[in-house]
């Protein structure tokens, strides 16, 4: 005959192996739970610039890229896009960091341009407008500086073999995917 000691003993080892039996079934549970209830998640939700179209033009003396962006508003880059707004952005490298340079262009019957600000620290002209672009094959410039005039123009880069963002997205997610997901 058993002892009350080796009976309650007995009794607290079958609770014990109860209580792991039951928390096993239930991180089982869970884990298939969270796992079929997780979503594929859209990396682009948290994107605070896209460009989307990319224009370039070169002479001897300037380099002109413009690009068509969705950019939110105001620019954070946090990974929590606010207001998004689709803008033209225009560069201009120059010989001289003196100059004004005064922009104009025409996009579907409407004229764009104005005096271009010059940073310093990337010592290039800078011009921005609300413009969606991305569309065009090419922007015709034209630039005044002193005495000078100057057209110029910005052919797209876009082709056939062009890969959109997204898919240039999916494939680094595919080619990386232990890196994503460790950093999910």
């Amino acid at each position: 005959m058993k002892t009350l000691y080796e009976k309650k003993s007995r009794f607290l080892h079958w609770m014990r192996c109860l209580g792991c039996a039951i928390v096993f079934c239930s991180l089982c549970v869970c884990g298939f739970f969270f796992s079929s209830c997780s979503k594929k998640i859209d990396y682009f939700s948290y994107v605070s610039e896209l460009r989307n179209n990319i224009f370039l033009a070169q002479t001897d003396e300037f380099s002109l890229r413009i690009y068509s962006v969705k950019k939110e508003t105001p620019y954070v880059a946090d990974g929590i896009p606010k207001e998004i707004t689709t803008r033209t952005e225009i560069y201009l490298s120059a010989p001289e960091g003196n100059q004004t340079y005064t922009l104009s262009f025409s996009f579907n019957g409407n004229n764009y341009g104005g005096e271009m600000s010059y940073d310093n620290v990337k010592s290039e002209y800078y011009y921005s407008c609300n413009l969606d672009c991305s569309a065009a094959k090419e922007i015709n410039c034209h630039l005044e500086y002193g005495e000078k005039l100057m057209d110029i123009k910005a052919v797209s880069i876009l082709n056939s073999e062009t890969l959109s963002p997204k898919a240039v997205l999916n494939n680094v997610m595919h080619a990386e995917k232990e890196l994503f997901s460790s950093m999910t």
